[in-house]
């Protein structure tokens, strides 16, 4: 196994940082994918941008000034283009000003806010003069961004990954192979080049999760017996702060029988946002640990993991049943935390991504693993409506957003109780372009974020 001594430019400091964040080897920093992507080479008009936004953009530099606000400077720059300006935004940089050249094209990259008055700015903004699509890391102590950079690249070039999947695997599939996708992932020559080591990786992640459940089974073909009484179940339902509907207790029965019968479960539970999957799924993560096991929870995003772990904070940790969770993005010692706890079997619920199944994850005694199946929202391209000039109909918009979250249901639901024009109303709010046939938000963020805000209304109402 290749170590930091076969990396040329890893000296012991360097080294020891790695190691102290995790990093044993340099498969680890290899396989620590970014927490996201900086565009370079999408530059928006002013007038597109909007809050929450991050995004390049470009013009001419006006209006430089440095102000003092109890004892701090602020720099600020408005930056012009044929569609409007915008302010950006500098604290304690004074020294920015004097690079700042009234009249000078800038292209630049941030994060958009938006002002009590409403107007729009940018602060610390970058230059994206490279262009390209840069990666974004979290950080790691002691060692500078360049620094982690120039680790990473010398660990992918010396290091040969070994493939998961078979060549035939791969051919079949459209899969490109596994040394090159861990290096379009850090260093991506394309978007479509990034796109293709992203579902290449992605893929690998769920087959050998796949394989894993698979291999329990074929492991122990009688599985595990989980027993509970129904007055287990009663006194989960009891505690919750609503009342269960009919159909949550009849499927966790059925769940419950499942677990205590001793022959490996794999059930689909199926329904309509809202309609209280959730509940079920605690309710078997509190019976596996009211017998004595500990249950997993893994989600396909960090969004949702989080959202997950405060829901089984609420309903799980107040009749004892410890939780934790366990995720990509963690600090090094928020991971040797969440570790500890399930190796140890203090925490009986763990939640988590597909780190749940990464190499150095112990369970003290896992009985039961459950996966939710939603998906990120993708939206797919759509060809421009004959004779209509790429122009949204208002009467087909909301069709074409059922479509394109890929979860009609969510979006039929809200506008049963807040009405079209509603639901219309609160798509149109944070679009920062019109919405046409040829032409829709393709930022995950965004989609997310929107996700959220639906989930969080349909709660509401």
């Amino acid at each position: 196994m290749l170590t930091w001594n076969d990396v040329k430019g890893i000296g012991p400091a360097r080294c020891a940082a790695l190691e102290a964040a995790g990093f044993a080897a340099p498969e680890d920093l290899a396989q620590c994918l970014p927490v996201g992507y900086r565009d370079f080479d999408t530059v928006r008009p002013v007038a597109a941008l909007r809050a929450g936004m991050e995004t390049a953009f470009a013009g001419t530099v006006e209006k430089v000034r440095t102000a003092w606000v109890k004892g701090r400077s602020v720099t600020t720059a408005s930056v012009r283009d044929d569609s409007g300006a915008i302010a950006c935004v500098w604290f304690a940089m004074p020294w920015m000003a004097g690079q700042l050249e009234a009249g000078a094209r800038v292209k630049w990259y941030g994060r958009v806010s938006k002002k009590k008055n409403g107007g729009l700015f940018v602060t610390h903004p970058i230059s994206a003069e490279e262009g390209g699509i840069q990666p974004v890391y979290r950080p790691i102590e002691k060692l500078p961004p360049k620094t982690q950079r120039l680790a990473l690249r010398s660990a992918l070039d010396a290091g040969r990954y070994d493939d998961a999947l078979p060549e035939t695997f791969r051919s079949r599939y459209a899969l490109c192979p596994r040394q090159y996708a861990l290096r379009q992932a850090h260093f991506p020559d394309s978007r479509e080049a990034l796109e293709q080591a992203r579902r290449r990786l992605a893929f690998e992640e769920l087959t050998l999760f796949q394989t894993f459940l698979w291999g329990l089974r074929a492991r122990d073909e009688n599985g595990v017996r989980i027993p509970s009484a129904e007055t287990d179940a009663e006194a989960f339902w009891s505690s919750l702060p609503f009342t269960p509907t009919g159909a949550q207790k009849r499927v966790l029965e059925e769940v419950r029988r499942d677990m205590a019968a001793g022959a490996p479960m794999a059930r689909l539970v199926q329904g309509d946002v809202g309609c209280g999957k959730t509940a079920i799924a605690f309710g078997a993560l509190y019976l596996a640990a009211k017998a004595g096991y500990q249950g997993a929870l893994m989600a396909p995003t960090e969004v949702l993991a989080a959202q997950h772990y405060r829901t089984a904070q609420k309903l799980l940790e107040p009749l004892g049943v410890r939780c934790a969770l366990l995720t990509g993005k963690q600090t090094a010692r928020q991971r040797r935390e969440a570790l500890a706890a399930a190796a140890s079997g203090e925490a009986r619920v763990v939640i988590g991504t597909h780190a749940l199944i990464s190499e150095g994850v112990k369970y003290e005694n896992l009985g039961l693993a459950i996966t939710d199946e939603q998906h990120r929202f993708g939206v797919r391209q759509r060809g421009a409506l004959s004779g209509k000039g790429g122009e949204a109909v208002p009467s087909l918009r909301l069709k074409v957003f059922y479509d394109a979250f890929q979860d009609a249901a969510a979006l039929r639901l809200l506008e049963s109780k807040l009405g079209r024009e509603k639901v219309l109303e609160f798509i149109d709010k944070d679009l920062f372009k019109p919405l046409t046939f040829r032409e829709y938000p393709h930022e995950n963020d965004w989609l997310l974020e929107t996700r959220e805000k639906i989930n969080q209304m349909i709660k509401e109402n």
